[in-house]
């Protein structure tokens, strides 16, 4: 009788080390950040395909800058190097030319202002409705959930697309070829 009294005592205590060793386990994996904990501010979102256009960096969980990965060429002073693209957008509808400069991006819209490639006369078009961004010296174009959408060349744009010299884009009933690079 002692015996299996003290075998049970035995596999009672093994028991409790081993739920104590899980115990704190877990409440260490609490205090500790991994790579899947990351807080993304800036890029491109990859569940949706938006852009979120604040700054170009992941930042870790805990938002220390020594968590902080930087996306990008940066230089030796640690400033990203800022890529412009020389532009030419000729609106097809009326014959307009315009020359722009698009060191990040550019916004087409309705909406009038710095930064925006203004679509006049088309209500089919969004305030934003599509934005156009350089990217390692490459042109990018993604729709801005707009509600007619924007097409490249023919097709919908439902992600970031890489955009060619001569590609026509078309948002509401306006259809704008870009060129580049200017000379």
């Amino acid at each position: 009788m002692n015996v299996i009294v003290i075998i049970l005592l035995g596999i009672l205590i093994v028991a409790l080390m081993v739920l104590l060793l899980v115990v704190l386990v877990l409440r260490s994996r609490k205090k500790r950040h991994f790579k899947r904990d990351v807080y993304i501010s800036g890029g491109v979102n990859i569940n949706t395909g938006q852009l979120s256009l604040d700054k170009n960096y992941f930042r870790g969980i805990s938002m220390d800058s020594e968590e902080t990965v930087y996306v990008g060429y940066r230089n030796r002073t640690g400033k990203q190097k800022k890529q412009v693209l020389q532009v030419a957008i000729a609106n097809m509808n009326n014959g307009q030319v315009s020359n722009v400069q698009i060191s990040d991006y550019i916004t087409i819209g309705r909406e009038q202002g710095e930064g925006i490639y203004h679509v006049p006369d088309d209500p089919m078009v969004a305030r934003i409705n599509s934005r156009i961004f350089v990217e390692s010296g490459n042109l990018y174009i993604i729709d801005m959930n707009s509600r007619n959408k924007t097409f490249l060349n023919g097709f919908m744009v439902q992600d970031v697309v890489l955009c060619h010299s001569g590609d026509i884009i078309t948002v509401g009933m306006t259809n704008l070829q870009i060129i580049f690079p200017v000379s």
